[in-house]
């Protein structure tokens, strides 16, 4: 008799292999496609791709582009990039770096092959199996006489489906039999959201990937700042971490002496993005999965079912082309989108209790019914209020609802002649605005911010929550903003040896795209771009101390606490002798700094550079002698330069000096005369002390300044994880406001009770 051999995925493994085994001493193996694939045409040994980046000067995702598609190419082909495959392939072969299974062809002796789970269109799976006498287990079409419930958002349609969850749960279903089916990042952050109001524990799919933890990120900092991998790990060692150990461990696996420091960078950041810290698996959770199992009699819901996802649209490969892709007996998008509709569909037609639902829109998408709806014989039913709601969260949110019917259309739905009894109607549209139940963060999720994304948070909270936590986008690709990268590409590259203006003017601006109108302006910009990288190489080269070093677009990580990090790039720091430096942020608009602002928030970006500096591993030593904006265009359409001067005015540097004579002829040597040309505002009296009026400032109180942003950050950084967003847009006057320029003007409630009023004795200009 033959011994019956299973090829079937890894999540059907377990049930296949019990209701083939007769008794204890059957045997019966099983195997996944992936792992015919390995032994017929090879594996490749985990130093293939540190081997392609010493050797070939590839990146890690070049080196593993090529390895996922070499080892199929068995044969020299005529095709240049095919050939070239089938050349590495032979050479990796040679190297012992391509394992192949010997004993391959004694897999199928004597066996009776079943293949579960696999669709018949899978051309990789054919190529193990050709020749081999096989069958197919997929389920035939059946007459289903079954529903699906449409909805008009998506958020009513992830809460119905909880609410019908929590029913199964009420009528003693087992929560380990009820699946919920997807991979859309949509609704699983609408099952996140609402699954708690319902009381329900869900065991999603992935953990966090271990690149985004915060012992990595301590790991790759402290690596790329000394660029000693013994003394990353030694802050590894010492973090007293859970998984410091392990995590050693994999570093000490992925060390390769031949790789430069870049290239092990590289190699071990995609190291730690492809492993995964799982959390742990509630007993009685419901399960959501992305693929078919092999089950029946479960409950399965199927939430979202739209275009797009039903069916999956896969695309030519970019590496290979389908063309190529067929040469070399590989899967095609074509036959991808064949293989996945007939797994699904076989999936559909089993033995199991499915609900399917989809939805209109949600906050950002338009959804269109799949055209599997008509091929699987479903019924489109409109939803229709639950006889019981099992949350309470979900309740609120339908009689809201209805109350927008009545209150703008005078329509009195089910749901408002339902839930009526139960809640007060004077309540509706009388709310206090403070968004504190929205439940995305929490004290030990990870949290990045920047000044630009506090700053915001600081002018208006809910600002920050429209842009932040719904991720509404509402940046549009304006002058200003295509203006000010080219302005910043530019000035960044102007201190290479090799630079010249017009070369890099026009790569840069080649990287936008303009319309007739802004080229236009653009020709003025360019004039007045030139003034400002003359007018800096000019203080560079000609005026400022000899030994002084340019850092251009520094990017500085600091941790906040063990959750949360403060990030930051800086435009442009000069290191000067003694241990001094400057900050210069360029700007081509109009923004200045007063540090009478920085408790409400507002002028926190240069204190912030400060910050970043003094707490990284690199600068920490330097005292800050200068914190300067360097605004690169102004409103004249000509700039003057003064019979004293040597730049136009506007391009001197603006912000604040210390108060040292000696450090800031380091930064000017026309500072020499009393009266910088560089700077704004720093000018000595006769008797040799700075004028009263001068923008300087002293050490201390430079590090007070660090202070005052250092508590915003841990302050604000505080009510994000407790997730008060509310609606209190700083006001300081009619012309200067939150809200005057707020992109979510049209979606705001705002109203002047909210306004959050700043009083100061002197105003800045808000950006």
């Amino acid at each position: 008799m033959k011994t019956p051999l299973l090829i079937c995925p890894h999540n059907f493994k377990n049930k296949l292999l019990s209701e083939h085994r007769k008794d204890a001493f059957s045997h019966v193996k099983a195997v996944s496609k992936e792992e015919l694939l390995n032994d017929k045409y090879g594996h490749y040994s985990k130093k293939a791709i540190a081997y392609l980046m010493v050797n070939k000067n590839y990146t890690y995702e070049q080196a593993r582009t090529v390895l996922k598609f070499a080892r199929f190419v068995t044969e020299d082909l005529e095709d240049k990039k095919l050939h070239e495959l089938y050349e590495l392939r032979n050479e990796l072969k040679a190297q012992n770096l391509l394992v192949d299974n010997p004993y391959y062809a004694n897999l199928f002796d004597n066996k009776e092959v079943h293949v579960y789970g696999y669709s018949k269109f899978d051309q990789e799976l054919k190529n193990c199996i050709e020749g081999k006498g096989h069958s197919y287990n997929l389920n035939a079409p059946i007459e289903m006489y079954n529903t699906i419930d449409k909805f008009l958002t998506l958020d009513d349609e992830i809460f119905e489906m909880l609410n019908k969850i929590a029913k199964l749960i009420d009528e003693e279903i087992k929560p380990q039999d009820i699946y919920i089916l997807t991979n859309d990042e949509l609704v699983l952050y609408y099952i996140q959201k609402h699954a708690r109001s319902f009381g329900l524990f869900i065991n999603f799919l992935d953990g966090e990937d271990l690149f985004s933890t915060g012992l990595v990120s301590d790991f790759i900092k402290c690596y790329k700042e000394t660029k000693d991998i013994n003394k990353a790990i030694e802050l590894v060692e010492n973090s007293g971490s859970p998984i410091s150990d392990s995590l050693v461990e994999l570093i000490k696996e992925n060390i390769f002496e031949d790789f430069s420091f870049e290239q092990q960078l590289d190699y071990l950041k995609n190291i730690f993005k492809s492993q995964v810290v799982m959390p742990p698996k509630y007993k009685n959770g419901i399960n959501v999965i992305s693929k078919p199992i092999y089950t029946s009699n479960a409950h399965i819901f199927v939430p979202n079912f739209v275009q797009g996802i039903y069916p999956s649209i896969y695309k030519d490969n970019e590496y290979l082309s389908d063309e190529l892709i067929e040469k070399i007996h590989l899967n095609t998008s074509i036959r991808r989108c064949e293989i996945f509709e007939e797994e699904m569909l076989s999936f559909f037609y089993s033995d199991n209790i499915f609900y399917y639902s989809f939805s209109n829109h949600s906050f950002k998408d338009v959804f269109y019914e799949s055209p599997w709806i008509e091929k699987l014989g479903l019924k489109i039913v409109p939803y229709k209020l639950s006889s019981v709601i099992y949350s309470d969260d979900m309740a609120t949110y339908m009689f809201g609802k209805s109350m927008d019917l009545k209150y703008f259309y005078d329509e009195e739905s089910l749901e408002y002649l339902s839930l009526l009894p139960y809640y007060n109607k004077d309540i509706y549209r009388n709310f206090d605005n403070k968004y504190t139940g929205v439940g995305k963060y929490n004290f030990t999720c990870k949290l990045k911010h920047s000044y630009s994304r506090i700053k915001q948070y600081c002018m208006c909270p809910f600002s920050y929550y429209l842009a932040n936590v719904l991720e509404l986008d509402p940046t549009e690709q304006t002058f200003a903003l295509k203006k000010g990268r080219l302005g910043h590409k530019v000035l960044e590259e102007s201190f290479n040896d090799d630079f010249d203006f017009e070369t890099s003017y026009q790569n840069a601006k080649a990287s936008e795209t303009w319309d007739a109108k802004e080229e236009m302006f653009l020709e003025r910009f360019k004039g007045q771009l030139k003034l400002a990288v003359d007018a800096s190489l000019k203080h560079f080269n000609s005026y400022m101390e000899k030994e002084c070093k340019p850092l251009r677009e520094q990017y500085i990580e600091v941790k906040i606490d063990d959750n949360t990090i403060l990030d930051g790039f800086i435009d442009k720091c000069i290191i000067l002798k003694d241990n001094n430096i400057i900050v210069v942020d360029y700007k081509t608009g109009s923004e200045s700094f007063d540090p009478k602002y920085l408790k409400e928030g507002y002028s926190m970006q240069l204190p912030t550079y400060s910050f970043l500096l003094h707490n990284s591993l690199q600068f920490c030593q330097y005292t800050i002698a200068g914190l300067y904006i360097n605004s690169i265009t102004n409103s004249a359409m000509k700039a003057s330069i003064g019979e004293d001067e040597i730049i136009p005015s506007y391009l001197k540097l603006n912000g604040l000096t210390i108060d040292d004579v000696s450090t800031v002829k380091l930064i000017d040597k026309t500072f020499a005369d009393g009266d910088s040309k560089f700077i704004q505002g720093v000018n000595l009296v006769a008797s040799g002390g700075f004028s009263k009026k001068a923008k300087i400032a002293s050490k201390a109180e430079f590090d007070n300044y660090e202070s005052i942003v250092k508590e915003i950050y841990e302050t604000k950084n505080k009510e994000i994880r407790e997730n008060k967003f509310d609606i209190s847009p700083s006001y300081i006057s009619d012309d200067k406001n939150a809200c005057k320029y707020c992109p979510y003007r049209d979606i705001c409630y705002v109203s002047v009770k909210d306004r959050r009023v700043i009083k100061l004795e002197e105003e800045e200009e808000v950006d």
